[in-house]
């Protein structure tokens, strides 16, 4: 099987790549660095219709090369799994597991972006693409994300400042974990919109003071009541496992700690 992976410089298409060479199988990664997804949609056609599947992690950040590169890799008609996020979901009721039918109001450009993806996919290649709802990805070696920047602060004695006074709800994720789902799922049939996580809440106000004694840190935690940003991003994970059987461990907070320090 010979998999095309956009995006494969990022986090997790670094695990992607790490897990899928095995007998018979074969990754062709590329990223928006080596391929400008507006203007060479030629070639990603071209790329696509030389592989058995695709894996599409890039995100534009912009709208038109969001839809010039759906566009190009859903013209080869493969199968295409592309990685969303629960950012599409915006603001939801805090302690509700958030099921994929809820409305999507996204607070965040990346959302936005994201729920513009789906929608075309939706509307124009349905039948050969799954669309996987992801959390907070985080896991060793992660720099980016919420995890990656209170680690970096913490590790600088920066200070860390946590609004809705610390109440945030996240499902933390291994990219390790996420990347073997992710093709396990790409080697199955299944197709529409599935939220993709462990199902499991931890407060990042659990998180960022377990990390902050694990790294011996002097950086002050501040509690504000402000409310910017989401406090609740757990999806309910159940509809995938009843389709597909692919469910993401959910690992205590003393794993994810670790593969930080």
């Amino acid at each position: 099987m010979r998999i095309l992976l956009t995006g494969a410089n990022s986090f997790l298409g670094q695990h992607i790549q790490h897990h899928a060479p095995q007998p018979g199988h074969s990754v062709l990664p590329i990223s928006r660095a080596t391929l400008d997804f507006t203007s060479a949609s030629n070639q990603l056609t071209a790329l696509a219709a030389g592989a058995d599947c695709i894996i599409h992690l890039a995100q534009p950040t912009e709208e038109a090369p969001t839809v010039a590169g759906l566009a190009a890799l859903a013209a080869s008609g493969k199968r295409l799994v592309f990685v969303s996020s629960v950012a599409v979901y915006g603001q939801q009721p805090f302690g509700t597991p958030i099921v994929e039918t809820a409305p999507c109001q996204p607070i965040t450009a990346n959302g936005t972006l994201k729920l513009l993806a789906e929608t075309w996919l939706r509307q124009h290649a349905s039948a050969h693409s799954l669309i996987l709802r992801l959390p907070q990805l985080t896991g060793r070696g992660v720099q980016k994300y919420t995890p990656g920047s209170i680690r970096a602060k913490l590790a600088a004695g920066e200070g860390v400042t946590l609004h809705h006074n610390g109440r945030i709800g996240l499902d933390f994720i291994d990219a390790h974990d996420a990347a073997q789902a992710l093709l396990q799922l790409l080697a199955s049939p299944l197709t529409g919109t599935y939220n993709l996580g462990s199902g499991q809440a931890i407060l990042l106000h659990d998180f960022t003071h377990a990390l902050k004694a694990a790294l011996a840190s002097p950086s002050a935690i501040t509690l504000a009541p402000s409310t910017a940003g989401v406090n609740w991003a757990v999806p309910d994970c159940r509809a995938l496992t009843a389709a597909s059987g692919c469910r993401i461990p959910a690992r205590p907070l003393r794993y994810f700690i670790e593969a930080l320090t």
